[in-house]
């Protein structure tokens, strides 16, 4: 097994592994989303240690988000530019699935996990798993609807990934127990996980998008401008 996998949807943690036959090498990278291209280097560095080579990987597996919309952007375009360059099979998958499946289920397998992320703007991007299964696919959402919503299932749950609002959660949720983990996705679960999909065909790579759940702020900037705004 010769694997690259990546995920660049967090502003602040890129996770990148290499999987080459029994060598397994593991990165965190704490960089900014403008800083994204040093993730070539850090891939070019793991490539080196290793003695590997992109040109003998049998697969790659990429995050698709949600989550940071540049950074998104830029590992993307990377993982799709190796996969149609060197005809290498390409995986792509949602980053909270495998933020959620990062979650220690041998030791709590009927576990309600609660995958979340900072979507700025006063919301999270969430998706919600039971026992393994997901009950809530990724969505945009305040943190007083997701309060809601977890309050018809009765708890205990488990939070993982980021959440500035956790204290509002511990509030209204106060009757039942909420734990939270500082964990993000796992990079060897990211490499299970996408293998776990089929790859993707050519006009599948071709035609494939960052799992943006709304508009980035840029976009929402530029629609909001009016015709009298562009003539100034």
């Amino acid at each position: 097994m010769k694997v690259l996998s990546f995920d660049t949807s967090h502003p602040r943690r890129t996770v990148l592994n290499l999987t080459w036959e029994k060598e397994n090498a593991s990165l965190l990278l704490d960089i900014s989303s403008s800083q994204q291209d040093k993730l070539l280097a850090s891939i070019d560095h793991l490539l080196t240690t290793i003695g590997a080579s992109i040109d003998k990987l049998d697969d790659i597996v990429v995050g698709i988000g949600p989550g940071s919309f540049t950074g998104l952007r830029i590992g993307l375009s990377l993982a799709k530019g190796f996969a149609w360059a060197k005809s290498i099979p390409l995986h792509a998958v949602s980053s909270l699935e495998a933020l959620a499946l990062s979650f220690p289920w041998e030791c709590l397998p009927e576990a309600t996990v609660v995958a979340t992320t900072d979507a700025r703007m006063k919301k999270l991007y969430a998706c919600i798993y039971q026992a393994k299964k997901k009950i809530l696919p990724e969505t945009d959402i305040s943190p007083e609807e997701l309060i809601q919503m977890l309050s018809s299932y009765g708890g205990p749950f488990w939070f993982v990934g980021d959440n500035p609002y956790l204290s509002l959660f511990r509030e209204k949720l106060s009757h039942t127990t909420l734990s939270s983990q500082n964990l993000w996705i796992q990079p060897e679960v990211l490499r299970d996980h996408g293998l776990s999909t089929p790859a993707l065909s050519h006009d599948e790579i071709l035609a494939l998008e960052p799992l943006y759940l709304r508009k980035s702020e840029a976009e929402n900037k530029k629609n909001s401008t009016t015709p009298s705004d562009e003539a100034r």
